[in-house]
C-alpha cells in the first residue's frame, strides 16, 4: 500500500455528496398525502357541522353556516398549500438546498385550534 490510500484527512474519508434520493423523494410525497389526509379531515368536519345547520323548528343557524363554510374553506386551502410545498421541496430537493420550513404546519395548527376554540365556546353557550 502507498502513503495516497492511508490519508488521516477527514474530508477524504466522507463520501461525496449525492444527489436527491429516492427515499428525500418518498418522503416528501409522504408528507404531501398525510397533509391531504389533514385537508380531507377539516373539509369533512365542515361538511358535519353544515349537517347541523337546521334545527329543529327549521330555522338555519347563522353560526354553524359560517363556520361550516370557514371549516370547508380551510381544509381546501390546506390542500392547495401542502400541493405548493410538495412542489417547492421537490425543486429544492433536486437542487441541493433544502430549506426546512414550519410556517404552514404552524398557520394550519393555529386555524385548527382557533376553529375547535370557537366551536366549543358556542357549543357552551347553549346556541
Amino acid at each position: 500500500m502507498d502513503a495516497d490510500h492511508l490519508s488521516t484527512d477527514p474530508a477524504a474519508a466522507e463520501p461525496p455528496a449525492s444527489p436527491a434520493s429516492v427515499r428525500d423523494h418518498l418522503a416528501n410525497e409522504r408528507t404531501l398525502l398525510a397533509w391531504v389526509r389533514t385537508a380531507l379531515t377539516i373539509i369533512g368536519l365542515g361538511f358535519v357541522v353544515g349537517r347541523l345547520l337546521v334545527a329543529e323548528d327549521g330555522a338555519v343557524d347563522p353560526f354553524l353556516t359560517a363556520a361550516s363554510v370557514a371549516l370547508v374553506l380551510l381544509g381546501g386551502v390546506a390542500s392547495v398549500l401542502a400541493a405548493v410545498r410538495f412542489v417547492r421541496t421537490q425543486r429544492e430537493i433536486e437542487s441541493a438546498d433544502f430549506h426546512p420550513s414550519s410556517r404552514l404546519d404552524v398557520v394550519l395548527a393555529g386555524a385548527v385550534a382557533a376553529a375547535a376554540v370557537v366551536l366549543a365556546f358556542y357549543l357552551l353557550m347553549g346556541r
